[in-house]
This record gives C-alpha cells, structure tokens and sequence, in this order.
C-alpha cells in the first residue's frame, strides 16, 4: 500500500507541478503506461530466463503426486543414504 501511495503522490506532484514544470495528465497516463509496458516485458524475460538457467526439472502434476519408493539402506562408511534420483542428462 505504501508503494501505490508514494507512487500516487509522485504522480500528483508532477501533473500539477510542485517544484518542477508540470507535465499535465496526458504525458503522466503515457509514464505509467510505458512503465506497465516494460514491467510486463520484463517479467517474462525473466521468466525465460528462469526457465533456461535453472537446471531443475519441473515435476508434472502425476510425478508429483505418484509415492515415493522405499528408502535405501544405508551405505558402509556413509552417514547419509545414496541418491535414488537419476542425473540430469
């Protein structure tokens, strides 16, 4: 709330002119229409990105759902038991 706030108050300031020429309501639409522009471009190259650079595999909704298999038995020597989950190819 406090960011829609400030966000209301700059564009106020501008529109109307405290401490600086006013812009009027025209060119303070086309701001905040070219920074949702942006933002939205933005967020899915992000999300490409996210996509390309993470290497884990997103699990469907039955891998997700499907049991797990039984537990290992632990390994001599180890305190912890072997992976079961293959390697990325």
């Amino acid at each position: 709330m406090a960011v829609l706030g400030t966000q209301a108050l700059a564009t106020l300031i501008a529109v109307y002119g405290l401490f600086m020429t006013p812009i009027g309501w025209g060119w303070a639409a086309f701001v905040w229409g070219y920074a949702l522009a942006w933002f939205l471009v933005n967020d899915r190259v992000k999300l490409l990105a996210y996509r390309i650079f993470d290497g884990a595999k997103i699990e469907t909704r039955s891998e997700a759902n499907a049991p797990m298999p039984p537990a290992p038995a632990m390994c001599p020597g180890l305190s912890f038991p072997p992976t079961t989950r293959k390697m990325r190819d």
